[in-house]
């Protein structure tokens, strides 16, 4: 996966001149994002059942996050998950686990809540459910892969090493909390698989590991997303 970013700079702009007088470039101090960053993973993921009733989810993404520029111990992280799904009627299911996201502000999220199904199959899901709460319903598709709407927040960004134009060296935490409408086609653990989702982002903030300093927030704004896996 590849991040693109766009400003904003951080400090003072300070013009770099030549023996004749005349500008011949630009110095921005550290805390600056370098113009994208890159993602390298790939999820393991189990369901065992015990019975009609109880089912479980573990998974775990060893996760490489670069600006290619510095590639060292900070840049791998190990996110995983382990919840667990107990359906006591055709309708209703409670669900609860931990979350572990090896990011910078959310480490540890502790997961819980009901998940409903009005219709007594998975046409319509309605998540109550703390972080991951959500509306999901699915079309009829007349036999073609499975076409779903869904209404559901997410925690946005990243985590990367990277190397800023002042030549700084550091690991930086880009996040942000999402509220999305998604239209999809496929379930994401198999292909294939693809979603367009528009939002909006807010409680957004940038943080370094090394230089806590140069933290920032940033200001609301739209999202727009896409996936696509074969």
């Amino acid at each position: 996966k590849v991040t693109w970013f766009t400003g904003p700079d951080v400090g003072y702009r300070y013009p770099l001149y030549g023996d004749g007088g005349q500008q011949i470039g630009t110095y921005y101090p550290p805390g600056n994002l370098p113009g994208s960053v890159y993602d390298f993973y790939t999820m393991f993921w189990w369901e065992p059942k015990m019975g009609d009733n109880l089912s479980f989810q573990l998974g775990v993404a060893p996760w490489l996050g670069t600006d290619i520029k510095v590639i060292n111990k900070d840049s791998w992280r190990f996110p995983w998950q382990a919840l667990a799904t107990y359906r006591f009627s055709p309708e209703w299911a409670i669900k609860g686990g931990v979350y572990y996201t090896a990011r910078d502000r959310y480490n540890w999220v502790p997961g819980g809540g009901l998940i409903w199904n009005p219709a007594g199959d998975d046409s319509v899901q309605i998540d109550l459910y703390y972080p991951d709460a959500r509306l999901k319903y699915k079309f009829d598709s007349a036999g073609v892969n499975d076409l779903w709407l869904m209404i559901h927040g997410s925690y946005g960004g990243g985590r990367w090493t990277i190397k800023n134009s002042g030549a700084y060296k550091d690991q930086v935490d880009v996040s942000d909390l999402r509220i999305l409408a998604t239209l999809g086609m496929g379930e994401m653990a198999s292909a294939p698989y693809g979603s367009l989702g528009i939002g909006w982002a807010f409680n957004r903030e940038v943080r370094y590991k090394d230089r806590s300093d140069l933290n920032y927030k940033l200001k609301d704004g739209f999202v727009l997303s896409g996936e696509l896996k074969f």
